[in-house]
């Protein structure tokens, strides 16, 4: 009689850590509550539902841009302080703006082979729902992937 082979104990904690995320500096939590307070507040200033907002982050010949979008419709473009703002709620330092330039291309760069799209097609949405903000990567109209917000951080902050 053949015993069924188990994994051993060591090898289910290695599986476990893993997928194990902690937060440790509160980064997320933090950046959550910073788009979660743009949102809230252009939804006061402009009297829009919070929930029908989209920011659009792509890129176009080595540029990036980004766009508040009202029920579908384009409301204004985002200048790069403004979206340092959105996730940091505070006015960037001299030379954070070309580092998260960097870091969103690169984001864009790894995204886009990762899943075998076009970079020119890639665009980054954020959106809030029921107090909890949404990232997807979207080909075209299509969604591709939810991004975890740590994934940006990690890209943004390189």
């Amino acid at each position: 009689m053949q015993r069924k082979k188990r994994p051993v104990l060591g090898q289910k904690i290695k599986e476990a850590i893993q997928t194990l995320h902690v937060d440790v500096f509160g980064y997320e939590k933090t950046t959550t509550t910073n788009i979660l307070g743009y949102f809230e507040q252009l939804s006061k200033t402009m009297h829009w539902n919070k929930e029908k907002i989209l920011v659009r982050i792509f890129t176009s010949e080595y540029e990036i841009h980004a766009r508040i979008y009202n029920q579908g419709c384009i409301f204004r473009e985002i200048p790069m302080r403004e979206l340092i703002l959105l996730f940091t709620n505070s006015h960037p330092l001299p030379g954070v703006e070309d580092k998260v330039k960097n870091g969103i291309h690169s984001f864009f760069t790894s995204f886009a082979q990762e899943h075998h799209i076009p970079i020119a097609s890639l665009h980054i949405c954020i959106s809030v729902e029921h107090n909890s903000v949404t990232i997807q990567g979207c080909y075209q109209t299509q969604c591709v992937a939810v991004i975890p917000l740590r994934v940006l951080i990690q890209h943004f902050t390189q």
